[in-house]
């Protein structure tokens, strides 16, 4: 647990772990050069399995979280911050889960988010399948930093955190953790994760989601996904959220049929035969095919760029139910969307039928 300046929330951070139903742990609290009170809360607090270090000097948070992880003896490591709050169960349960399941290096979970006062806001969820977990990774961070344990061995052979960067350290890690095994969520609310004026999240949004772009495309490399920047660019572009820069169509259409090669790619890394691994991956290539169709409501789009996204939806996720089965009528009400070009501009709704009639993606043969 790194902390500066914390004393507003670092007795009440401390003492959710201190009272957890697992109780063979050190927890080490790492005080990066406090000018507050942190260092008296701290000192006030009597309990033989804390474990204070003080930096001379501040560190930052990927310095300080090291050198905790530098100090620390256990095979597990649990991280935790010093705004957040743990439930009781927390611990005993991702230790089981970890002790059970040898080939995860990396567990999070879900959150409940919480204000400054402690007061419910809404409940976080995340992905809990290794596959579904590794897919968003390729362009978000599928984790709550505070929920997350790890195996030490894991991080240490990595290089743990890295204290050049400001922001997004975790995702910088989590993007290394993943090339070494599975990972994982565990499907409930075991960490109070708290919005307040003061978080990294809040004050450094823009560096943090430029940082996280620039190791999205070095993972995709990495996990062999994409095979050059210029191809992490254009994955990237298809997975853009909303209001994110690098839309597909700044990409020659041509170029679009990259993309169903690079998700192709992905999933040859698995080839586990368990049912629950099939089954996320038919969760995760009904992501993909949504995620591809959502491009076709742009404005920007013409008739044939919406027919290109319906062939490629059609090659990310063959089998789904939207491509095989969607009807002409489904069809026009996707293209009453988009912008009518040359001859059609006189009479809109022959125009949408025809169209629709000659290109229904249910006969669409790859």
């Amino acid at each position: 647990m790194p902390v500066h300046n914390g004393q507003v929330y670092l007795a009440e951070a401390v003492d959710s772990i201190l009272r957890q139903s697992f109780s063979d742990f050190e927890l080490i609290v790492v005080n990066d050069a406090s000018t507050d009170q942190t260092a008296s809360i701290l000192d006030g607090i009597r309990d033989a399995r804390l474990v204070r270090l003080t930096n001379e000097s501040q560190l930052g948070v990927a310095a300080s979280l090291n050198r905790g992880l530098a100090e620390s003896r256990g095979r597990l490591i649990a991280r935790m911050d010093a705004d957040d709050l743990s439930v009781d169960s927390r611990l005993q349960r991702q230790v089981d889960f970890m002790q059970t399941h040898p080939s995860v290096v990396l567990c999070g979970s879900e959150a409940e988010r919480i204000d400054a006062q402690g007061q419910h806001l809404r409940d976080i969820k995340r992905l809990h399948h290794n596959i579904e977990i590794r897919w968003h990774l390729l362009s978000a961070n599928p984790f709550i930093h505070p929920s997350v344990i790890f195996r030490a061995d894991a991080v240490k052979r990595v290089g743990g955190y890295d204290p050049n960067l400001r922001c997004a350290q975790d995702y910088d890690l989590w993007c290394r953790l993943a090339l070494e095994g599975e990972c994982a969520n565990l499907p409930e609310r075991l960490v109070r994760y708290r919005l307040h004026a003061n978080a990294i999240s809040a004050t450094k949004r823009s560096e943090q989601m430029r940082v996280t772009r620039q190791k999205s495309m070095a993972h995709l490399v990495d996990s062999g996904v994409a095979g050059c920047q210029d191809q992490s660019e254009l994955f990237l572009a298809f997975a853009a959220r909303s209001g994110e820069p690098h839309r597909i169509w700044d990409y020659p259409r041509p170029q679009w049929n990259q993309f169903p090669e690079m998700v192709d790619r992905f999933f040859h890394c698995f080839d586990d035969p368990a049912d629950d691994a099939t089954a996320a991956c038919r969760r995760c290539r009904q992501t993909i095919r949504r995620m591809v169709l959502r491009h076709v409501n742009h404005v920007g789009l013409n008739w044939g760029a919406a027919y290109q996204l319906f062939r490629l939806a059609r090659r990310v996720d063959p089998e789904g139910m939207g491509m095989r089965q969607i009807t002409s009528r489904s069809l026009r009400r996707a293209l009453r969307r988009l912008p009518l070009r040359g001859s059609h501009k006189g009479n809109k709704a022959a125009s949408l039928d025809e169209f629709a009639s000659r290109h229904d993606p249910s006969r669409m043969v790859i």
